[in-house]
């Protein structure tokens, strides 16, 4: 994903502007009166169990699914034919799945060096032109090599493109064409390099590595962040900045919504594949564990819990649950693929993408607001 500013809608900055209560690093807990019914909660407890239930288990998924697509690829590439292509295939969905439902945790080590995995994995929209121009060349892609590319010939966006060509010529492609062999090793280049940085980005995260899940568990003066404070801004804004990228650039842009109503089929996530609705429903899903704070089936505290006012508490949580699943009803309606459908039924990206601002707007203004949190500009768009 590139990484230009989207400004966040500027009613809702308005709406969400309130005061922040002190709350120094080794603060354990926030108690504050509104309506009368104010409890005492433990924001070190919610965080660390946001982390340890939902942060870590997700990266060792996504690691976990990142070798199985390259072994797939390996397998597949060995002899291909119709059953390995589709096993391959599906290992990507695979991992786009569940890397995606982790977009709204994406920050440290995702954009920073020496890792910055984000670009090198998923930069979006992909670039046919370049991924052909590879293909018609002669320099080496294997793993190693493809870790030395720009983030146009590498990651998951440029598998969309090798796994699914038009129509059925895609096992033609692997098997067939003048290219067939290069393709292959393109492939297997690809799925190794992606395993690769996702191990990387696994073991930043890892308390075995350079424990970035401590600002989560023990925010403090050795860590990224200094405080509870400051790793929950993240935590609530990270979330904000999905909903809004979900609304703004997976559905809207594509559907022309900030090009006059001209649809901008370039501007699609996973267009071979057809994936583009499913990755918007994987991020809505990834922001709702972090809210609700669960995840593989193990329930914790999540984002909602922070709010210390009950009576408030009570209110936002019903606002948001029936403000989320409109909007995962409203995507869900949507026609796949949505490269076909933003040309015969863009009045259903309309309606969906007016779902999710509903759902923006109780997380910018009602979450962020109860939980005194500073809204910022959105810098994790996909443009």
């Amino acid at each position: 994903m590139n990484r230009s500013r989207w400004v966040v809608p500027t009613f809702l900055i308005a709406c969400s502007g309130t005061a922040r209560p002190d709350k120094s690093p080794g603060t354990t807990s926030v108690d504050t009166v509104d309506s009368g019914t104010t409890d005492t909660v433990d924001w070190d407890a919610i965080l660390a169990s946001i982390g340890t239930t939902v942060v870590m288990p997700r990266f060792v998924d996504t690691t976990t699914a990142a070798h199985t697509l390259s072994a797939a690829a390996v397998d597949f590439c060995a002899a291909p034919d119709a059953a390995g292509l589709v096993a391959t295939q599906d290992a990507w969905h695979g991992v786009m799945a569940v890397w995606k439902q982790g977009e709204p945790g994406q920050f440290g080590p995702v954009w920073m060096e020496p890792w910055r995995v984000g670009p090198k994995v998923d930069f979006w929209p992909a670039r046919p032109d370049n991924i052909q121009e590879l293909l018609e060349d002669d320099y080496a892609v294997d793993a190693e090599s493809v870790a030395a590319m720009g983030g146009v010939h590498r990651g998951l966006p440029v598998l969309d493109w090798l796994l699914f060509a038009p129509g059925d010529d895609t096992l033609a492609a692997f098997t067939e064409a003048e290219t067939a062999q290069r393709r292959c090793d393109y492939l297997v280049g690809l799925t190794g390099d992606v395993a690769n940085q996702l191990q990387l980005l696994h073991d930043a995260w890892s308390p075995d590595g350079e424990n970035w899940l401590a600002n989560y568990t023990a925010p403090g003066p050795s860590h990224e962040y200094m405080s509870t404070r400051e790793i929950m801004d993240e935590v609530v804004n990270r979330v904000i900045f999905s909903v809004e990228n979900v609304r703004a650039l997976k559905l809207g842009k594509p559907a022309g919504q900030d090009s006059g109503g001209t649809p901008q089929p370039g501007a699609l996530e996973s267009p071979q594949s057809g994936r583009t609705i499913e990755n918007a429903l994987d991020v809505l899903q990834g922001v709702d564990d972090r809210v609700r704070g669960d995840y593989a089936g193990v329930d914790g505290p999540g984002l909602l819990d922070a709010i210390p006012d009950a009576d408030k508490r009570a209110d936002i949580t019903a606002s948001y649950i029936a403000a989320y699943d409109a909007a995962v009803v409203a995507v869900s309606a949507i026609p796949a693929p949505l490269s076909e459908t933003i040309y015969a039924d863009p009045a259903s990206v309309d309606v969906a993408t007016e779902a999710v601002r509903d759902l923006q707007v109780v997380l910018q203004v009602d979450l962020a607001q109860a939980l005194s949190v500073t809204i910022r500009f959105n810098d994790t768009d996909g443009d």
